[in-house]
């Protein structure tokens, strides 16, 4: 149903109209008013889909009734439907926002066809423009808030449209990056992958890949991006949707399952070996390679406490220099690392041994130019066997999973010398 409200100042017209439409257009619900005023307030108090408005009333006349709403904001279709058909008048009320003008007179059924086809041609205009702009806005939204880089190019490569997201990824603004080549943009080795990729692709496949950028403080930036063809005839490629997420997160995520299950599989691994009763020795050594491996360190080691608790035999270790493994001797003072772990009777982890305060790094360290690290008790019968250690060169920060692996590895080590100690008495 279309409402439509129906103004002029003849009472007998308005009653015309509203019967002859109500009679052969029921799906034309028609209110009338007597006046633009009253309009007015009609209008304020009620929605219509369209307003059909004489043109010469006493007061305000049809545009002057049309502007009063323009003005307010008010876009409900308008049509002119008078018996003044000077071309002024036409061409005033088009520029004042009419959407239709038709003059009166004439055979009343073919003049209130054209009127009642007016109305819905009028009305369904405004509906698919209001549908159109809010698709658009719709739209827009969507590209201004999705979560990607959007970039739209032609077949030369060059940028048509970006969404603000990829802009400031770039330190650009939206209108810097339309009609630049898109190699001017990003990296040259990110564009010579792309150029590469978009020259095989076909109207008929989208392509998805990752990707990896950096940053200005040159930390990696995981990508997965996906190209959709835009084909102007069917077969020819006119342009290139491109969309960027990001994904460094999930990678990250997924980096963090796999070391964990690579640790979970170390411990289960030496747990089978210490099961075997494998020499203390062996046990010992392939304790250190995997730790080393599973951590991703370049030192791991084995610190035997000796008989009299002053120091610390490097019984086991990788990465360090040859010769020291078996002979190297460490302070089990509070002033070393490994003499601190056993002190503070935890894990004990060094972000940066250059800046560390609670104690000071043995040669041992220093020499190798250990950075961060990591150590924790290995457990024996009546004290503690020694300490299981992991060092790197590099800056790092080991989290709460990596201690609870190297604890697990330190249990298994514990078990098979307590195992050992008691079969020797």
């Amino acid at each position: 149903m279309l409402s439509v409200l129906y103004v002029d100042d003849e009472p007998s017209l308005l009653e015309i109209a509203s019967i002859y439409l109500a009679e052969t257009y029921p799906d034309i619900v028609c209110e009338t008013a007597i006046s633009a005023h009253i309009a007015l307030d009609l209008v304020r108090e009620k929605h219509f889909d369209a307003i059909v408005s004489d043109y010469q009333m006493p007061d305000m006349d049809g545009i002057a009734f049309l502007k009063a709403l323009r003005d307010a904001g008010d876009t409900t279709p308008f049509i002119i439907f008078t018996g003044k058909g000077r071309e002024e008048i036409v061409i005033q009320a088009i520029n004042s926002g009419a959407d239709y003008y038709i003059q009166k007179g004439g055979e009343i059924c073919a003049q209130y066809a054209e009127l009642a086809h007016a109305i819905r041609t009028a009305v369904e205009r405004k509906r698919t423009a209001e549908a159109l702009k809010s698709k658009h806005e719709q739209l827009a939204l969507i590209i201004e808030k999705i979560p990607a880089l959007l970039s739209y190019v032609g077949s030369d490569l060059r940028c048509l449209f970006v969404n603000r997201k990829f802009a400031e990824w770039y330190g650009l603004s939206e209108e810097e990056c339309i009609g630049k080549d898109i190699k001017e943009i990003i990296s040259e080795r990110v564009y010579l992958g792309l150029r590469e990729r978009l020259a095989g692709i076909s109207c008929t496949a989208d392509l998805t890949y990752e990707e990896v950028a950096e940053l200005k403080d040159g930390q990696p930036r995981y990508f997965r991006v996906s190209v959709i063809p835009h084909c102007c005839d069917g077969c020819t490629v006119g342009a290139f949707l491109i969309v960027a997420e990001e994904i460094t997160d999930l990678k990250r995520s997924w980096a963090l399952v796999e070391i964990r299950a690579r640790q979970q599989a170390v411990v289960a691994e030496l747990g089978r070996m210490a099961l075997t009763g494998v020499d203390v020795q062996t046990l010992l050594e392939a304790a250190v390679a995997r730790v080393a491996d599973a951590l991703g360190v370049e030192y791991a080691k084995v610190l035997e406490l000796a008989p009299d608790g002053r120091s610390f035999l490097l019984r086991a270790g990788v990465g360090w220099r040859p010769g020291l493994v078996g002979c190297a001797a460490v302070d089990a003072d509070v002033r070393s690392q490994a003499g601190y772990t056993l002190l503070f009777s935890g894990p004990v982890i060094v972000e940066d041994l250059r800046t560390e305060k609670r104690f000071f790094g043995p040669p041992l360290l220093f020499d190798h130019g250990v950075v961060s690290g990591m150590s924790v008790i290995i457990g024996g019968r009546e004290r503690p066997f020694g300490v299981l250690g992991a060092h790197t060169g590099d800056k790092r920060l080991f989290t709460e999973d990596d201690v609870h692996f190297l604890q697990g590895v330190a249990h298994i080590l514990a078990a098979a010398v307590i195992r050992n100690q008691e079969k020797k008495g």
